[in-house]
């Protein structure tokens, strides 16, 4: 009996692989076949042809442009600099151009009388006399006369001019005068108007004003001989006249004075030269108008009359030393 069993049990050993083996080759068998194709007729897109790539890149260029052996060749010499204008002939001929009667052209602050002109017009008190307000006002109106007069004058000769007058006044204690040629009262009123440094440096005057020249008149209600401090090269300082108003005829003379006019009052030769070529001049009598000398010497012309001419011609020989004493005499 247990031989039996243990037979039984070799041959299922043995049988049951074979039967597993024949199942297995038979369900390989059943199973279809699935083969994966590389590419389905819905998967495939349509075919685009890329544009052929060239096979060699184009040949660069084996050599570099030529570039120029030698560099542009530069200008041996500089461009010409635009020369300065020549100056204009000296109108005066050389042997004139020391006659005494030209020492102040074109010298000092107030050197030519044209442009715009601010006339700094000073009555002053002082422990002389005083102004009232009357003789004040009449005084201006003689100012304003003189200034049209002298824009009258101007326009004869073509010159263009602006005469404006500023009225100031001014309070010191002390006499006005310039005697031994001090001018410490001119330099007081100056400060009490507010412009003492004006007293050293009169350019400072025009900025302030705004005018290509400021002469200053001090003028005193009294009787007196009006008088002018004009500069030359050699000077520097305030260029200013005193007039007494008393007398205000010589008020476009003593102007002339700080713009380089001189007096024809002396010696003998210059009044007769005058009295010859320039009969009319204010320089001689206040009254009468600007002459041709004149003229020439404030900056009204730039050039010399005949009869300007004529006159430095018979008074070449005068020396200042004659001139000076001859007005010391007068």
């Amino acid at each position: 009996m247990g031989k039996k069993i243990a037979l039984k049990l070799t041959v299922l050993l043995l049988v049951i692989p074979a039967l597993l083996i024949t199942l297995l080759s038979g369900c390989a068998d059943t199973q279809p076949t699935t083969v994966v194709p590389t590419t389905t007729a819905s998967q495939q897109m349509p075919t685009t042809t890329q544009p052929t790539q060239p096979t060699t890149q184009p040949t660069q260029p084996t050599t570099q442009p030529t570039q120029p052996t030698t560099q542009p060749t530069q200008p041996t010499t500089q461009p010409t600099q635009p020369t300065q204008p020549p100056e204009p002939p000296n109108p005066v001929p050389e042997h004139l151009r020391d006659n005494y009667y030209l020492t102040y052209k074109d010298q000092g602050a107030c050197d030519r009388m044209t442009g715009n002109i601010k006339v700094l017009v000073v009555f002053v008190n002082d422990s002389i006399s005083r102004w009232n307000s009357e003789d004040m006002e009449s005084a201006k109106v003689t100012f304003a006369e003189h200034e049209a007069r002298m824009e009258k004058d101007a326009a004869k000769y073509g010159a263009e001019m602006d005469m404006t007058m500023e009225y100031l006044q001014a309070t010191i204690s002390v006499e006005f005068t310039f005697k031994d040629g001090k001018m410490t009262p001119a330099y007081l009123a100056m400060q009490k108007v507010g412009l003492a440094d004006a007293f050293y440096d009169q350019d400072l005057l025009e900025s302030q004003y705004n005018a290509d020249s400021v002469p200053v008149l001090f003028v005193l209600n009294r009787d007196g001989r009006a008088y002018a401090v004009a500069r030359d090269k050699n000077n520097n300082g305030m260029e200013c006249a005193v007039i007494y108003g008393k007398d205000l005829s010589s008020v476009r003379h003593e102007i002339c004075h700080i713009y380089g006019a001189e007096d024809f009052y002396f010696p003998d030769a210059t009044v007769a030269a005058m009295n010859k070529y320039l009969p009319t001049s204010l320089m001689y009598n206040h009254y009468n108008d600007v002459d041709d000398l004149t003229a020439f010497l404030i900056g009204w012309v730039d050039t010399l009359s005949a009869n300007a001419r004529s006159f430095l011609e018979e008074t070449n020989h005068l020396t200042r030393d004659e001139i000076e004493d001859a007005r010391k005499d007068s």
